[in-house]
């Protein structure tokens, strides 16, 4: 039971990881589109029927 756990709990890690360099990520590429002015305005209900399709 205990290799479970630490299984379980070292996959979490894994995917908090990997949730954070996505976001990274997505983040500087955001960036980047502002620097450039090819970023949009937007309402966030726009934003969130987005991030939810």
């Amino acid at each position: 039971m205990l290799l479970k756990s630490k299984l379980k709990e070292v996959l979490n890690q894994l995917l908090i990881e990997r949730k954070r360099e996505n976001l990274a990520t997505e983040i500087q590429d955001a960036q980047q589109e502002f620097r450039e002015g090819s970023s949009q305005p937007a309402y966030a209900s726009e934003i969130m029927q987005e991030i939810l399709a």
